[in-house]
């Protein structure tokens, strides 16, 4: 019982050197086909993946006040969750179609609202706009747009504080996305994982024998002799 037992373990264990030895013996193809990928990534983010430009503005949130009057903590932290409010005001529908109309875009509200990132900066009253586009100048329109159509309707849906731009939208002639280096990075790994992956689940999936060697230790039984392949010998004439 214990010998089965045995022969069990040393059956179901994996050498890792030989299957550092099997991935050796077909570097060659792994390489190839890692290859293979990373000219595919190459096209694919050359050919098929829109570049995508951003232009961003900022504003910032104010209570309103008399005009030189002591601003509070507590007013500081009301406008800081005005910061919140503004962020989905901004993105609305009031907003993005005034946008829309006033540029003559060929785009509904809601495709807009997904162009648009708007978010408090380190939890202050100052709130970042982004728009990301295919067009760098499309961006900076739509960005340009938002700063100025969008305190004016949120003063009149919000009639508790006001809103300021800090700095105008500008053009970024800088393509954000695809980068090309990590398509072709991850290209790269796709190839070497799956390439090295087939080949180690077909080691492992092979339960045949390969050597007497391999016969003696699995088994534990001594080589008495070999049967030669046929077709060998037929082809020794």
């Amino acid at each position: 019982m214990t010998n089965i037992n045995e022969m069990k373990s040393v059956e179901e264990e994996i050498n890792l050197v030989e299957i550092f030895n099997v991935l050796k013996q077909k570097v060659l193809v792994i390489l190839g086909v890692t290859a293979v990928f990373v000219v595919f990534g190459f096209l694919y983010t050359k050919l098929m993946v829109k570049p995508l430009y951003t232009s961003e503005a900022t504003v910032i949130v104010n209570n309103k006040r008399e005009e030189g009057a002591y601003v509070s903590a507590d007013e500081m932290n009301s406008a800081r969750n005005l910061a919140n409010v503004y962020s989905i005001i901004i993105k609305s529908d009031n907003v993005t179609g005034q946008v829309i109309e006033n540029l003559s875009l060929n785009m509904k509200s809601e495709e807009l609202s997904k162009k648009i990132t708007v978010s408090p900066v380190d939890n202050s009253q100052v709130i970042k706009l982004v728009t990301k586009d295919t067009s760098a100048e499309r961006a900076y329109k739509i960005t340009g747009e938002l700063v100025k159509v969008s305190p004016k309707i949120i003063e009149e849906k919000v009639e508790a504080g006001s809103v300021k731009v800090i700095s105008d939208a500008k053009m970024n002639s800088n393509k954000v996305s695809p980068s090309l280096s990590k398509n072709l990075m991850l290209s790269a790994i796709l190839g070497l994982v799956l390439s090295s992956g087939y080949f180690i689940v077909s080691y492992l999936l092979d339960n045949t024998f390969k050597s007497e060697t391999e016969i003696e230790k699995i088994l534990g039984l001594p080589t008495i002799g070999i049967v030669p392949n046929v077709d060998s010998v037929r082809g020794v004439r």
